[in-house]
């Protein structure tokens, strides 16, 4: 019987081949990871951003009700010693890996993924840098509507440069994440998207979705544009069904992605069947199933992480006459 030492060349490629291929599918999602990771195409690196995310999201939501966060743009603004420097050294780092590869190098997945991070970065922001009222001390702005100062509008005015033009917030938004580029930005959005992207975007208001812990990637983007719906559709405040009625009733803040909805509300019916939460589920899949005539008003607040307000001391019963 021959030894390992003398089995011929070829036939030693051939064992050797063979076990790396066992290794790797071994490996399995790992090696997939990696795989992707090495791909042509590069991608911006996220872990000081997603770093970012886990230190100033904060879950409000109690044991058995629907997931919900709030940001603590107070607690960043005090991290960074914004008040009266106006710049922060973390919040320039993030910036800067976010915009380290051109969007044009990333592959189509990866560029959604990007363009859903950066905006929701650049609301996060600017909402912390705009937070304090200019000569009130620390009185902090409400809401992002009233940071209107300087350069403008909370979202019209010019936060970004990408291949040498400069994109406000909502311009950002029209180009980058729907890819619109035949709408002007006075008029509505014609060009349809991913109806769960509007879901997946901080708004920085307690009515909108919430900020989710983590940042998007293309390799897992479905997987986690699923999750978002799901997780802003479950909140009362954006979906509710009366299984009594046959009848849904929506968030006024799913107006504005009214083009991917097939400019009718109702057309989010499709979307809650698939995505919502089971009762729901069970009104949008009845063909009798109407939306109610009424949307529900977004609350246009800051989504300010509330710290619990410290209990006052008890009183001391030998102080009392």
């Amino acid at each position: 019987m021959p030894t390992f030492l003398s089995i011929s060349r070829p036939l030693l490629g051939r064992v050797v081949a063979a076990f790396l291929l066992v290794m790797l599918a071994i490996s399995g999602s790992g090696a997939a990871d990696a795989a992707y990771s090495s791909a042509a195409t590069p991608r911006p690196d996220y872990r000081e951003y997603n770093a970012f995310l886990k230190r100033y999201v904060v879950v409000v939501s109690k044991k058995d009700e629907p997931y919900d966060t709030r940001f603590d743009y107070e607690q960043l603004y005090v991290d960074e010693n914004i008040y009266g420097h106006g710049t922060s050294e973390r919040l320039g780092a993030i910036r800067t890996a976010l915009l380290a590869v051109p969007p044009a190098q990333m592959s189509a997945k990866d560029r959604q993924a990007w363009a859903l991070n950066l905006y929701d970065f650049l609301v996060l922001e600017r909402a912390t840098f705009k937070l304090i009222v200019p000569n009130r001390k620390y009185l902090r702005f409400k809401s992002v509507d009233e940071m209107n100062f300087g350069e403008g509008h909370f979202f019209d005015a010019p936060v970004v440069t990408l291949d040498g033009r400069a994109y406000s917030i909502a311009e950002f938004e029209r180009r980058f994440v729907y890819a619109d580029t035949a709408s002007e930005m006075i008029e509505a959005r014609q060009k349809p998207g991913d109806p769960r992207w509007c879901m997946a975007l901080c708004r920085g208001m307690k009515g909108g979705p919430p900020v989710l812990p983590w940042a998007f990637s293309g390799d897992s983007l479905d997987a986690q544009l699923d999750r978002a719906a799901r997780i802003t559709l479950a909140l009362p405040r954006f979906l509710r069904a009366d299984v009594a009625t046959k009848s849904l009733q929506i968030s006024d803040y799913f107006a504005q992605a009214r083009a991917d909805f097939g400019g009718d509300l109702s057309g989010i019916k499709p979307l809650i069947a698939r995505l919502g939460p089971s009762a729901a589920r069970t009104v949008a899949h009845d063909s009798k199933s109407v939306m109610a005539p009424v949307t529900m008003p977004v609350d246009r607040l800051l989504d300010q992480f509330d710290r619990p307000k410290a209990a006052a001391p008890a009183a001391d019963p030998k102080t009392k006459s």
